[in-house]
């Protein structure tokens, strides 16, 4: 009797089966996918300039206001690109102090000039935070932009009526 014939000719004498619910991991997915459509949809129209950068400083993310601010029409023309490519000299010497800082895992926030493609310069607020791998090593650097111009003008126009109300009151007395 070959091996096939004796193989065919035993029967069954038992079967097993393993179940296991995976309803909550379902449920678990779902929530996750929704939650990151919802961060997406948030960071996508937000007014604020929201980046993301390798360690090296070029571009990974950059939502619609940043590349408003910068002055190109899609991410795709900001992706691997420097960011140090949009800020003038002096705002370099700062961006990399506190390049140096989150590489040291701090977080920092700090006051730049942009300057668009087109030319144009914009007072803005940067915040950043480094990001580190699973074994610490520093990874990129996601941030936030927000446009300031307007603020800083405004501050300007008040000091000017401040100083010539001073020199009104000293020509008056």
């Amino acid at each position: 009797m070959t091996l096939g014939n004796r193989l065919a000719s035993r029967a069954v004498q038992a079967v097993v089966v393993s179940l296991r619910d995976i309803s909550e991991r379902d449920h678990a997915e779902l929530a996750l996918r929704e939650s990151e459509a919802h961060f997406r949809a948030l960071v996508e129209h937000s007014a604020v300039g929201v980046w993301q950068t390798t360690a090296d400083g070029h571009v990974m993310y950059a939502n619609p206001a940043i590349c408003e601010l910068l002055e190109v029409e899609s991410q795709e023309e900001l992706v691997g690109r420097s960011l140090y490519d949009f800020f003038t000299p002096e705002s370099g010497t700062t961006i990399r102090r506190e390049e140096e800082r989150r590489r040291r895992g701090v977080a920092s926030t700090y006051e730049a000039v942009l300057v668009g493609r087109q030319g144009g310069r914009r007072q803005v607020l940067v915040a950043g935070a480094p990001l580190f791998d699973a074994e610490g090593r520093f990874r990129s650097v996601m941030g936030s932009v927000a446009d300031i111009t307007g603020r800083r003008l405004l501050e300007e126009q008040v000091q000017r009526a401040q100083r010539m109300e001073s020199i009104g009151r000293i020509a008056g007395g």
